[in-house]
């Protein structure tokens, strides 16, 4: 395996499927893992082909490739495009190249049933973090807790809830102009107010 790849980590996802694998991106991103995740390279993908680029980046230029399977993922031409570039490149690898994490129970084209998975039903994206650290033989405990990025709902509207005792107290609402982070030490919200722990 060589060491010498730009990414240690390449995640493949479907668009609806951003809000998960945002927070996976940036709580990797501050442990110090290097990871192709599309919104870090807005600057890079300017202008380029997308159709070889794709290629290099989850053929050639990281360590491991992430695929974040879901009905959505198995649908798009976009991600069916990745994960070809990606199994091309596991077939001539003699260690687990493809990392599968499962949204739902949707079959893809080329991952067979008996290739061990994380099931994201059951992992939240810090779990992930945490469980690709490992893999990469990374310290997952090296970011300090304020370091580490809150989990994120980016609706504008309705209804978030989520445990203050996790991520130091922190939670994003929200998009672009109308991202909201809240750090106050509170229990939860009831009825519209905040309910003080």
């Amino acid at each position: 395996m060589s060491s010498t790849k730009k990414y240690e980590v390449a995640l493949s996802f479907a668009g609806e499927d951003r809000a998960y694998v945002e927070m996976v991106a940036d709580g990797l991103k501050e442990r110090g893992i290097t990871v192709y995740y599309d919104t870090f390279e807005k600057a890079d993908l300017w202008g380029k082909n997308l159709y070889d680029h794709l290629v290099e980046i989850y053929q050639k230029a990281a360590r491991y490739t992430v695929i974040f399977i879901s009905k959505h993922y198995r649908d798009k031409v976009w991600t069916n495009h990745e994960r070809r570039a990606a199994q091309a490149r596991a077939l001539n690898e003699s260690y687990e190249y493809i990392l599968p994490a499962r949204f739902d129970d949707t079959d893809v084209e080329g991952l067979l049933p008996t290739i061990s998975f994380i099931d994201l039903r059951q992992h939240s994206p810090q779990e992930v973090c945490v469980l690709i650290c490992k893999k990469l033989g990374r310290d997952p405990l090296k970011s300090k807790a304020h370091e580490i990025p809150s989990p994120w709902s980016p609706s504008v509207d309705g209804t978030a809830i989520f445990n203050y005792s996790s991520y130091n107290g922190r939670f994003r609402i929200g998009d672009g102009l109308y991202l909201f982070g809240i750090f106050e030490e509170f229990s939860g919200w009831v009825g519209g107010k905040r309910d003080r722990a």
